[in-house]
């Protein structure tokens, strides 16, 4: 004749696999975050070398600061732009892995795409000079704010934040401290890499 189990033996079994589960998701979730970052920083890396290969086919050189001397896609010319044409034929790579930051933006219509963002701003050359001209080695190209914590407002620069950004020179950068990282250009550069 078989034994069963007693409810005092089932409820035990079920308080252990809960406790283990309990213990086991946050570690799995903060894997999964950084996997995320990782990702984010392979896109990051792969619009990179497109870029490199961009520059090296208009025949760009390393004049800071200059869009078009440094063989940047830029939004002039006849329609399309070399921006959108660039864009356009890396598409699989600008949307962030880490997805739509909530927090951030309200979901709903309108909704800002989790996109991985131009950060030399070719229509504004002399933005881009003036910030090019100051950190030199350390200027930024691309950069995904969306790996961010769910729980940090963009707008919030007394908490930390978590930024995925990868330089000029092909350097990847992921700082994690306060202040606004959101197109200010000294949260990513001073001091390099954060």
């Amino acid at each position: 004749m078989k034994k069963a189990f007693t409810l005092i033996e089932v409820l035990t079994v079920i308080t252990i696999i809960v406790t283990v589960a309990a213990i086991s998701f946050p570690a799995f979730a903060a894997i999964k975050t950084y996997a995320k970052r990782q990702s984010a920083a392979s896109n990051l890396h792969q619009l990179y070398v497109a870029a490199a290969l961009y520059r090296t086919d208009q025949g760009g050189d390393g004049i800071y600061g200059d869009v078009a001397q440094m063989g940047f896609p830029a939004d002039r010319g006849p329609f399309p732009h070399p921006e959108d044409v660039f864009m356009d034929s890396y598409k699989d790579f600008w949307h962030s892995p880490c997805g739509l930051n909530t927090s951030w933006f309200p979901m709903g219509p309108g909704t800002v795409m989790p996109l991985i963002t131009i950060e030399y701003r070719p229509s504004e050359d002399a933005t881009f000079a003036a910030y090019a001209t100051t950190y030199r080695e350390n200027t930024l190209l691309f950069f995904d704010v969306n790996c961010d914590d769910p729980d940090a407002p963009i707008d919030n620069k007394y908490v930390n934040h978590r930024g995925v950004g990868v330089l000029v020179e092909g350097q990847l950068v992921t700082p994690y401290k306060p202040g606004l990282m959101d197109f200010n250009d000294t949260w990513w550069s001073n001091p390099p890499g954060g």
